[in-house]
Parts: C-alpha cells; structure tokens; sequence
C-alpha cells in the first residue's frame, strides 16, 4: 500500500520490486493504470490497479506553466497483509 501524506489521504495498491539500480527510499512508479476503486470508503476509493495520479493533487505548477506538479511527492509504503482486495 503506497500513501501520501501530505494532504488528503489517498491509498493505491502497487507491486513491489527492489533493486540496486534505485536508490534506497526512492520510489518509481509508472503511469499508465487506469483508477480501479476497488476498495476503501465510498467518499474516498483507493485505487488498485497502481495510478501514481490519485496521490497527487490535480493543480498545475503555476498560472503561467501549468506543468504538472507531480514530478516528486512524498510518500509511505507499508506491505498490504489483506489479499481479498484483488
């Protein structure tokens, strides 16, 4: 389960792979997924299928750019013990 706390709590599911080739308590997450609320509360879905999206806000960079914002976040990942989600 991957969190962020920095504003609203937002939760996805992702699949884990460790390796040498990142940095320890760096974190890479691919977009792509399509949002599959497939767990949480009804107000605020948690997304299973891995979008990075729904732990960042939906604001541009400034008024002049808006570039996305998400190009860092800080985030929580801790193992998910519950498999029934799937």
């Amino acid at each position: 389960i991957i969190t962020t706390p920095c504003f609203t709590p937002s939760v996805m599911l992702a699949g884990v792979r460790i390796t040498d080739g990142v940095k320890q308590g760096v974190v890479i997450i691919a977009t792509g997924a399509w949002f599959d609320p497939g767990f949480g509360k009804a107000w605020q879905p948690h997304d299973r299928a891995g979008n990075p999206n729904v732990l960042t806000l939906d604001i541009g960079t400034s008024s002049l750019t808006q570039g996305p914002n998400a190009m860092s976040c800080l985030v929580e990942i801790k193992k998910h013990q519950d498999c029934t989600i799937a």
